[in-house]
């Protein structure tokens, strides 16, 4: 409840304290607290969010990219890309989401690599961030 809480009042000093309710061995808290870090929309939580990429629940993965989206910081595609080849469709589907968000052109090469995914979901949310990213160009 107070990653939850923490989210809703979207005040980036909130970031430190969610740090280790990332790591926490209960899974809705560990949703929960990326979700928030998402909502706060903070660069700090870039670092913060990253180790739950390497997750070994998909939905904890998917989520940690998720809330990288909001943060719309460059710094992290380099944390993303790898997913982009994740063995889960919705991680992927997800990160390719994440990227485009952040209408970054470090990620065009990555997405670019993807454009032939065996997931239609994957494929369509590929071409929209490419999209998103050469609208900035």
């Amino acid at each position: 409840m107070a990653a939850w809480a923490l989210g809703e009042i979207e005040a980036a000093s909130g970031v430190g304290m969610l740090a280790p309710l990332v790591r926490d061995t209960d899974l809705d808290v560990r949703l929960t607290a990326l979700w928030a870090l998402g909502d706060i929309e903070s660069r700090e939580g870039v670092e913060v969010v990253a180790p739950a990429l390497k997750d070994p629940l998909p939905v904890v993965r998917q989520r940690a990219a998720w809330a990288l989206g909001p943060i719309e910081s460059s710094a992290a595609v380099r944390h993303l890309t790898p997913l982009l080849r994740d063995a889960d469709e919705d991680v992927r589907r997800v990160t390719a989401w994440a990227l485009g968000e952040f209408e970054s052109a470090a990620a065009l090469p990555a997405l670019e690599a993807v454009r032939d995914d065996r997931s239609p979901a994957v494929r369509q949310a590929v071409r929209w961030a490419i999209a998103q990213i050469d609208d900035r160009r």
